[in-house]
């Protein structure tokens, strides 16, 4: 494969011959969510099957009258074919949303009743281990 350089300002460091990037897998995208959701109802995008589990962020930008913004941190981990959501960090407005998962690894969430409701928009990155 020859060497690998990863470049920092006017820094250069070599990474090791025969790393790999297999044992891990990204996720990241963008769910517009709806206002009011009191059952709970998948996050499009955000599934973590075929996977061991990992960390997730999801940041929320709810657009209504009073506009909320958070960030939720999580770690989610498979055990003997069931998911669990354990750490969960919350940080910013209390915005009224919730997640949870699945059984089967769908990542789910519900939300509050926003006066002057506009839009709601998640954006997520899931650093995850393979199965």
């Amino acid at each position: 494969m020859g060497n690998v350089v990863i470049f920092k300002g006017n820094n250069a460091k070599f990474l090791k011959e025969n790393m790999e990037f297999t044992d891990a897998l990204y996720k990241h995208g963008s769910f517009d969510a709806a206002n009011n959701v009191s059952s709970p109802a998948d996050v499009t995008g955000l599934t973590l099957t075929g996977t061991r589990g990992g960390d997730l962020t999801i940041s929320v930008a709810i657009d209504a009258t009073a506009d909320l913004y958070a960030t939720f941190k999580m770690t989610a981990i498979e055990k003997n074919g069931s998911w669990e959501l354990i750490g969960q960090e919350y940080g910013g407005d209390e915005t009224g949303v919730t997640f949870s998962i699945t059984a089967g690894g769908q990542i789910q969430y519900v939300s509050g009743n926003e006066a002057g409701f506009v839009s709601s928009t998640f954006k997520f990155i899931a650093s995850l281990t393979e199965q």
